[in-house]
């Protein structure tokens, strides 16, 4: 089931206008239901995403119950572009704080830093700069120690915008420069 909820998601996504913050699929199963019953059910993917804000969080739950903490990280990611789109940012930031403990725990590094990146991107939105820092720079560390470039590029970019919004241009061009490097 949780399986059927990841391919879901991450279909729906695919039929929202395009975020940032979509996450690279990790390595949980997806269980792809049939084409026609996914037309009819994502004919309206927001519409989709705001009848099941409340069963998606249910599901990252059990995952992380269940010890899946891929299955977990992917459940709580996937929906960040709805959740930045309604900036729905309570069930957003819920989501990511239940998977990230159960990721932290398994020492799951790819999921721990996409998670972080998110929650980063929370703070930012509420102006807690030093907050959003710390969190994107642990998202930093643990891209590096995965191999993630992609992971890395987009959270040091992220560190350019904290630097940009609060006036530090020159701090943020460098952090730009290197996330494009990266």
């Amino acid at each position: 089931v949780l399986s059927a909820w990841l391919d879901l998601v991450g279909r729906g996504t695919d039929r929202l206008p395009a975020g940032l913050l979509a996450a690279a699929p990790g390595s949980a199963p997806r269980w792809p239901l049939p084409d026609t019953v996914v037309d009819r059910l994502l004919a309206d993917p927001v519409g989709w995403f705001d009848v099941e804000r409340d069963n998606l969080l249910g599901a990252v739950k059990l995952a992380v119950d269940w010890g899946l903490d891929e299955m977990a990280w992917e459940l709580a990611a996937g929906p960040a572009t709805y959740y930045d789109h309604r900036c729905l940012y309570q069930d957003w930031e819920h989501g990511h704080r239940l998977a990230l403990v159960s990721a932290e725990a398994a020492g799951n590094v790819l999921g721990a830093s996409m998670l972080l990146r998110g929650l980063g991107q929370l703070h930012i939105y509420r102006d807690e700069f030093d907050a959003a820092t710390r969190t994107l720079e642990s998202s930093v560390r643990l891209c590096q120690d995965g191999g993630d470039k992609r992971g890395e590029a987009l959270s040091v970019a992220m560190l350019g915008t904290v630097s940009r919004v609060q006036g530090h241009y020159g701090e943020a061009a460098g952090l730009v420069g290197q996330a494009l490097a990266i």
